[in-house]
């Protein structure tokens, strides 16, 4: 769900992101998906050309429209590599659909949405990375469940970024409700 209408215009540099791989008859709304960035998978991109290279805080994406801002939340943030971010895409029906990326502006900070749950507010109850190396599973949305991870040690990778590895021998992690919630 877009959060707010924008203009783009003083943002140095855009691309067009879209999802190649959704070929299913039904149409996806306001999905979190998973959006890669780095100079391999973008045609011209650096992260010098970032207002604020070291976090990525003037990153933005709209709707296919260009003005509709999009929710998003870095997972992970690597200059040297490939950053991982999801994007709440408002509509995803085919090959064709995209939204916009933007980034070049200096002195914009990173808007409240990035960190607050937001882009996970279609009814997620929890969302765990499982990136963490140590602690409680950080919870994404804004129901604040943490998960203990029990019997699964941390793995340097996993299909998305880091991970634990689960042997399926009494591993598991259990989320704790807290604020009431279920």
């Amino acid at each position: 769900m877009p959060c707010a209408a924008a203009s783009f215009s003083d943002w140095s540099y855009e691309s067009r992101v879209t999802f190649g791989g959704y070929d299913r008859p039904g149409t996806l709304t306001n999905l979190p998906a998973l959006v890669m960035l780095s100079s391999n998978r973008i045609a011209g991109f650096s992260y010098d050309q970032f207002g604020s290279p070291a976090d990525g805080a003037d990153l933005r994406f709209a709707a296919s429209n260009g003005t509709d801002e999009l929710n998003y939340e870095i997972e992970l943030w690597d200059t040297n590599g490939t950053s991982l971010v999801w994007v709440q895409v408002p509509l995803l029906s085919g090959t064709s659909d995209f939204i916009r990326a933007y980034w070049g502006k200096a002195g914009a900070g990173a808007p409240p949405y990035t960190t607050n749950g937001t882009t996970w507010s279609e009814g997620y109850l929890g969302v765990w990375h499982l990136n963490d190396t140590s602690g409680p599973a950080a919870d994404s949305t804004s129901n604040n469940h943490p998960g203990t991870v029990t019997g699964a040690a941390p793995a340097a990778s996993g299909q998305v970024a880091r991970a634990y590895q689960f042997d399926g021998n009494g591993d598991f992690v259990r989320a704790e409700v807290t604020n009431g919630g279920s």
